[in-house]
């Protein structure tokens, strides 16, 4: 079943300015480009609405927002909406429909701001710090189709706040360093230095995306490197807040990686998790634990047992658990029998800890063929409106890496 609705696609701010602090000065036209990661498209599809706050418009004749992408060397239009400027209300948040979608934006993308009139000191846009070294905001006063923007000027530690809306993702996918992309992504909700801009994205390597091309389910990663159960419970509106009806979920591993295991909290946040998922309505799919090399046979005892308790609680409440380690995991000698304790030969990074590209494969063809058996041929579960999955694509054509 299509989206029937808009959910936000970047953007991640408890709240937007509300004093214009740009000094556009008199220039007769000025173009923003936002170099931010939390700014970052999250989302393929096309941008419906933005929102974005506004100072003074006295002296504007034109504001245009357009999307760009980094095509390894400059930068690319990817599309822009129509002239904005009678649209907008001065010193107040302004969320607008647009009448000319940009199409075909993609994860990722950047926002740009395109300004134009006779302006005298008054400024239409909000400048936010971003602390240092986490944004810039370049600043050029002509630019093609195509253009390297980050040989314009630049505003260190400074964007402009904006959220663009798209039709609400079919899947969000929440948790851990293996939900963000690590190693060579990171996801667009995290606090990044712009330094790591274009050396960690790679959104065809995450796993997100290649379950996408493989189900046409589109999705929004919102996972963050690091955080442990009680930390994705605690953020759990990041995924809820897309819209989306399905909810993959890994977590856990972090907790008892940690100093101080802790039982009982882990079983309360997951718990937590499952209870808010299918209070909201939405599908709770919960990835088992993933396998890792460089962990001892200790710490994997402890995790496999706590997911024991765990996957009871979640499957009693209604949830899904998603196993992937026939795929991406193989047994470890000496460990405990039947594990798959240690990534599959050829599908870890250097650290031993995350899965590279192959790895990242392996765990989407997992997923996919655990959905669809989960859910069923129509992708649905209890009539709960998730976009169908395609079978026309071969599985085994997957397993052999050719997509």
């Amino acid at each position: 079943m299509p989206p029937v609705a808009v959910s936000a696609a970047s953007g991640y701010f408890p709240s937007f300015g509300t004093a214009p602090s740009l000094a556009v000065g008199a220039n007769p036209t000025r173009r923003l480009m936002v170099q931010h990661r939390r700014s970052r498209i999250r989302q393929d599809g096309t941008i419906k609405e933005l929102e974005f706050y506004v100072g003074t418009l006295t002296g504007y004749t034109s504001l245009v927002f357009s999307a760009w992408r980094w095509t390894g060397s400059t930068y690319t239009r990817v599309g822009s909406c129509e002239n904005l400027i009678s649209r907008l209300t001065p010193n107040a948040l302004n969320r607008v429909k647009l009448g000319q979608y940009i199409v075909n934006a993609s994860e990722g993308d950047y926002g740009e701001f395109a300004l134009a009139g006779t302006p005298g000191s008054g400024n239409i846009l909000v400048g936010t710090a971003s602390g240092t070294g986490k944004s810039n905001l370049w600043d050029a006063q002509a630019a093609t189709d195509t253009f390297n923007w980050e040989t314009a000027a630049a505003v260190a530690d400074t964007h402009v706040q904006f959220k663009a809306y798209m039709d609400t993702p079919q899947f969000a996918a929440i948790g851990d360093s293996w939900t963000a992309g690590v190693f060579g992504h990171r996801s667009f909700i995290e606090d990044r230095d712009v330094s790591e801009d274009h050396t960690q994205t790679d959104v065809t390597g995450t796993w997100e995306r290649q379950f996408f091309l493989r189900s046409g389910w589109t999705y929004q990663n919102v996972g963050v490197g690091g955080e442990d159960s009680i930390t994705t419970a605690a953020r759990l509106a990041d995924a809820l807040d897309t819209g989306a009806q399905g909810i993959f979920v890994h977590t856990g591993w972090n907790n008892v990686r940690g100093g101080s295991p802790d039982f009982n909290a882990y079983m309360t946040s997951i718990t937590g998790i499952n209870n808010a998922i299918k209070a909201a309505g939405r599908i709770h799919l919960h990835m088992e634990p993933s396998p890792l090399t460089g962990e001892p046979n200790a710490n994997h005892v402890t995790m496999d047992t706590w997911f024991t308790s765990a996957k009871g609680a979640i499957v009693g409440g209604g949830g899904y658990v998603v196993p992937m380690r026939y795929l991406v995991g193989q047994p470890r000698a000496g460990g405990a029998t039947g594990n798959r304790w240690d990534i599959t030969t050829g599908m870890a990074a250097g650290d031993n800890i995350h899965p590279n590209n192959a790895g990242k494969q392996a765990i989407a063809q997992a997923m996919y063929e655990q959905t669809l058996m989960l859910l069923g041929p129509s992708g649905t579960a209890s009539n709960m409106g998730m976009l169908a999955i395609s079978q026309t694509r071969s599985t085994r054509r997957f397993r052999k890496g050719r997509e």
